[in-house]
């Protein structure tokens, strides 16, 4: 599957973990099997659900017992609730570099995808994980996942490509994969394993040197290229005691891609035929439109104007505004971090709206991937 395929069928839904395993049959596979890379948040809840199938015990049940309480992990929250009443944690932020307007964020749950993403916690609970790793499977004397498997984990079992523009800035770098759970890569001659964890409006990236027994986390409070280049610069810092300006090189490649996808849409919506109205009357779009992957979505009319309402997602309602014939403009409520996109409509032989598409552009969910038939 490609990368993120098949996330929103869980993403703010109030669908179980089994139902969202269930639903992701129907999902398209975009290359044959294990022949290319794409990170997939519904195949590490898969492989989580195995654990209650052999321990008797539920994912989080058995996390809390095995790693957590073992290792001292004690600000490791599984459950949202959880630290609620804790006034010292960070808030999530979507921050809009062109705009330069910073947006406090609700926390997002994970529950029902718990096992891909699920934990809160805190840099001195990370640097225990860290030093755990660092020490092959070993915590004060016991061996609690064998050093064969930690090994396994950190073995090349997909290769990416690396891209040849970028060998001005790494051009000690010779590979680059993926293997169980680790992003894999060699820098100045050492292999490094890292991986970085993303929500909305935060993002974690935990780094380790095996050889060196080196390691370190970064947290931050929103989503942004920061964290990759601090992770370069600390690693420069270490292995060379200096290093490139990597937060202005991140900066700046971020603004130009922001700007490159804002002159993009701008031109789109140059290009469109203003003047063409809605083909039906507003009431005429209104209804049911579903399919077995995601479940029902509802356009209804209020105030006049078109709402589409995403039935499973209880935080995901859009507003609709008529743009080209039967194509809309559409804006999620109270949903900052997803721009703008379009709802188009689509037509049977016989005249009669059969089905919409929905495309709001980003980089985390893909909602063109939503079969949302007239029902």
């Amino acid at each position: 599957m490609k990368t993120f395929s098949g996330d929103l069928i869980w993403f703010e839904t109030g669908y179980s973990r089994a139902e969202v395993i269930r639903r992701a049959q129907y999902l398209r596979p975009a290359y044959s099997f294990r022949y290319h890379f794409g990170y997939s948040n519904l195949m590490f809840l898969a492989a989580g659900e195995i654990i209650p199938v052999v321990s008797e015990m539920s994912w989080g049940q058995y996390i809390h017992a095995k790693l957590l309480r073992p290792l001292g992990m004690n600000r490791t929250y599984l459950h949202l609730e959880n630290f609620q009443d804790d006034p010292n944690v960070a808030m999530p932020h979507h921050v809009d570099i062109l705009d330069e307007k910073t947006h406090v964020l609700s926390y997002m749950g994970w529950d029902n995808v718990a096992p891909a993403g699920a934990l809160n916690s805190s840099a001195m609970d990370l640097s225990r994980w860290v030093r755990f790793q660092l020490n092959m499977g070993q915590w004060n004397g016991e061996q609690m996942v064998s050093s064969g498997n930690l090994w396994e984990t950190r073995k090349m079992h997909t290769a990416r490509p690396l891209d040849i523009g970028n060998r001005r800035f790494w051009p000690s770098m010779h590979f680059n994969g993926y293997g169980l759970g680790w992003k894999l890569c060699d820098y100045h001659g050492w292999k490094v394993i890292g991986h970085e964890g993303g929500s909305d409006g935060m993002l974690t990236r935990v780094v380790m040197v095996p050889e060196e027994n080196f390691g370190f986390v970064i947290l931050t409070n929103s989503i942004n290229a920061l964290t990759l280049a601090l992770e370069y610069y600390i690693l420069d810092q270490y292995y060379q005691g200096k290093s490139y300006d990597w937060s202005a090189i991140y900066l700046e490649n971020s603004i130009m891609g922001l700007q490159r996808i804002e002159k993009d849409w701008e031109e789109y919506l140059a290009s469109a035929d203003r003047s063409l109205k809605p083909s039906r009357k507003l009431r005429k779009y209104c209804g049911i439109y579903g399919g077995d992957l995601y479940g029902d979505v509802e356009l209804s009319l209020d105030k006049g104007s078109l709402v589409l309402d995403f039935l499973p997602a209880q935080r995901l309602i859009g507003d609709l505004e008529p743009f080209t014939k039967d194509t809309f403009l559409i804006r999620l409520r109270d949903m900052p971090s997803f721009p703008q996109g379009t709802v188009k409509f689509y037509l049977d032989d016989q005249g009669n709206i059969s089905e919409l598409v929905v495309d709001i552009p980003n980089p985390d969910f893909d909602f063109t991937e939503l079969e949302l038939k007239r029902q």
